[in-house]
């Protein structure tokens, strides 16, 4: 599968109070990982509390 790309979304998790930044990694339409957004400022921690 060469020269697909990977397509990134931002949305904000809504679990809990911090609604820390969130960043969704797709590729060929289909869901591959989601992480904790690293650009976002009010997020200091490397990880999700409530995932």
């Amino acid at each position: 599968m060469h020269g697909t790309a990977e397509t990134r979304r931002y949305r904000a998790c809504p679990l809990c109070e911090a609604i820390c930044g969130l960043e969704f990694r797709f590729r060929e339409g289909a869901l591959r990982a989601i992480h904790g957004d690293a650009k976002d400022p009010l997020q200091p921690w490397p990880y999700l509390f409530q995932g």
